[in-house]
């Protein structure tokens, strides 16, 4: 018998056990509950479901999110922090109660099923979780983990430990009991996993529901975003636009300062998307030319931009996009407003560069230094290792004044380094100082380069900022 022939019941138990795909030509089901559907599966997921490399950029530019409002399957920048990694709202994992659930379309009288109970018991489904996560949080940070706090924690109603009794509970070693409280945790947050993502709503759809936000203005909302690692601010809010210049920059690589125990140059930045009064479409706060000195900056009223600028109501009602304003004003207008920022950022960098060259050659002068060479070595090594340091206590060669040359070159001071080393049997583990040395005035000789390109051609910069169209991308 064909199908559509079949008994109004038997449909019934048919299609409520058919998953939310399979129920799109059936035309059974919402487009909400297809779209959750969709979302978790891998043409639209890069691992956030099934939490393998959800963490790299890639992985986040490659995944889609469900927007229960305009019903599309958005990127990641269409939604602010909490509704796609607070619990409720991220993708399930294979296994949670969110991710089994095949239909809402099953009649009830208690409306739809969204991964949890039906009725009445929703709410106390939820207030025994909430009580759970209560008696969790009080043992989160305890070690080692006591019998008492499982006992406690039995006596609240978790089930995973009603089996066990007093005795085994007190003879079970420290180690089984962390694991079990792990267990029982990570059990706790599998069951809330996903079961609010049916309230997801993109940026533009929240505000079109309610325009008044915690930052911004009613004209200029603004939202917080990702948080993204940036070697420099020039990277931050101009990333990559040396791609439309002549002069391309060399590869960077991340230096690491001694002095600082290892303290890694480059911070994570805050990212923030914005409403354009103008086009109305959501863009980086750096389309709009707004930015900060430091990784603590936020776009709050009161706080300055990078120019010294008081951020008030009327200075965000006002700003625009770059978009808008090449339309409103033209391209080259829009360049003479970029230019003023990026020399700003080129030279900080600049002396921060400096900076960093100028305390690398200090370590690498101490270790020279404080190599004896007077038990196994001759006058002859100690003339040579002067004749090593001298050049470096002169004059540093990085300057952010106006000079196009480099004397003695960081690659011919350590090719004497290694000479001396190899010709003497001494390891002076200069390596890595040395190579910093090398990338620095590398990118030295290049940022003074392309600060002249930038000058004499606003019109490239203009492009470069149009081309992006407001993405978060680095």
């Amino acid at each position: 018998m064909p199908f559509p022939f079949l008994p109004n019941e038997i449909l019934h138990r048919i299609i409520a056990d058919l998953d939310c795909i399979s129920l799109i030509s059936l035309s059974q089901t919402s487009f909400v509950e297809r779209l959750l559907a969709l979302e978790c599966t891998e043409e639209f997921d890069a691992g956030f479901a099934q939490r393998s490399g959800w963490w790299t950029y890639e992985a986040w530019k490659s995944t889609r999110w469900a927007c229960s409002g305009c019903l599309r399957l958005l990127s990641h920048s269409h939604f602010d922090n909490r509704s796609l990694l607070r619990r409720g709202y991220r993708k399930p994992p294979p296994g949670a109660p969110a991710a089994s659930t095949l239909t809402t379309w099953k009649p009830s009288l208690y409306g739809k099923n969204w991964g949890g109970r039906v009725g009445p018991y929703a709410s106390q489904d939820a207030r025994r979780r909430r009580y759970h996560y209560y008696l969790l949080h009080i043992y989160e940070h305890q070690e080692p983990m006591t019998p008492e706090a499982l006992l406690h924690l039995r006596n609240g109603g978790i089930k995973a430990l009603e089996e066990l009794t007093e005795e085994q509970i007190r003879l079970c070693p420290d180690e089984a009991r962390s694991a079990v409280f792990d267990k029982i945790m990570e059990d706790l947050e599998l069951e809330d996993m996903g079961s609010k993502r049916h309230f997801r709503r993109c940026n533009e759809c929240r505000y079109q529901k309610n325009p008044v936000g915690r930052r911004g203005t009613l004209a200029f909302p603004i939202q917080i975003s990702l948080n993204l690692y940036f070697a420099t601010p020039l990277d931050r809010y101009f990333p990559k636009y040396w791609e439309f210049f002549a002069n391309k920059r060399p590869v960077f690589q991340k230096i690491v300062e001694e002095h600082y125990l290892g303290r890694l140059i480059g911070q994570h930045w805050q990212m923030y998307m914005a409403r354009c009064p103008g086009c109305q479409k959501w863009q980086e706060i750096r389309a709009f030319r707004l930015g900060g000195k430091l990784t603590s900056w936020k776009p709050v009223l009161g706080h300055t931009t990078w120019e010294d600028e008081t951020i008030s109501t009327s200075l965000l009602d006002e700003a625009r996009c770059n978009t808008c304003l090449e339309k409103q004003h033209g391209r080259e207008e829009l360049g003479k407003r970029l230019l003023p920022w990026i020399r700003f950022l080129q030279q900080e960098h600049l002396r921060e560069l400096v900076s960093y060259y100028d305390r690398n050659w200090a370590s690498i002068q101490l270790r020279l230094e404080f190599v004896d060479p007077c038990a196994d070595h001759d006058e002859v090594v100690k003339q040579q290792m002067h004749d090593l340091i001298s050049p470096m206590r002169e004059a540093h060669i990085l300057d952010v004044a106006e000079m196009d040359y480099l004397s003695p070159p960081a690659e011919e001071v350590g090719r004497l380094v290694r000479e001396f080393q190899e010709n003497n049997g001494i390891n002076l583990n200069l390596k890595n100082l040395m190579d910093q040395q090398i990338n620095i005035e590398r990118q030295w000789i290049w940022l003074r380069a392309s600060m002249a390109e930038v000058q004499k051609n606003p019109d490239a910069l203009a492009c470069w900022a149009l081309s992006r169209d407001g993405s978060i991308q680095k």
